[in-house]
């Protein structure tokens, strides 16, 4: 869980240096409270990376997912939306 994901300029490059420095490999979920539009662009090019908000995932990108990185906004959300 991370307080925030924010990247200053959207490039696959800053991307993959944050995956990196999660120590994330592999196919991974990020679900964030408000989709960003930085985040979105950096992402849509790494292929086993999906960004999502935490209003619209479901059940099946949370299983098929082995790793998840949640911003702390996103399960606030996630928790009123489940309550």
């Amino acid at each position: 869980m991370l307080d925030t994901i924010q990247l200053a300029t959207p490039r696959t490059k800053e991307m993959c240096s944050l995956l990196q420095a999660l120590e994330i490999k592999g196919k991974t979920l990020l679900i964030v409270d408000t989709p960003d539009a930085n985040i979105a662009l950096a992402a849509r090019n790494l292929q086993d990376v999906e960004i999502v908000s935490a209003s619209n995932v479901n059940t099946y990108q949370i299983v098929r997912y082995p790793q998840i990185v949640i911003t702390k906004a996103g399960v606030e959300q996630l928790e009123q939306r489940m309550a």
